[in-house]
């Protein structure tokens, strides 16, 4: 169970971390925001990804989703 643990941890880690370094703004490395389209994918990615718990995907879809600017028409 453990190691389950740990494995979605790093996975989950790993897409913040790339989020974070594709799609931030130079001037407030902390201020990043992605569009609704690149939202829309990422979240589909995240809820196919078999390795990742329900929790985690909601966790991570959640703080993906405050990142979005605007509105974005989703259901979660």
């Amino acid at each position: 169970m453990e190691v389950i643990i740990n494995l979605s941890f790093i996975l989950m880690l790993a897409l913040m971390l790339a989020f974070t370094f594709a799609s931030h703004n130079d001037a407030d490395p902390y201020g990043w925001h992605m569009d609704c389209e690149r939202f829309l994918l990422r979240r589909v990615e995240i809820l196919m990804d078999d390795d990742l718990d329900r929790r985690t995907k909601y966790n991570l879809i959640g703080y993906l989703k405050s990142k979005v600017d605007g509105t974005c028409g989703t259901l979660t």
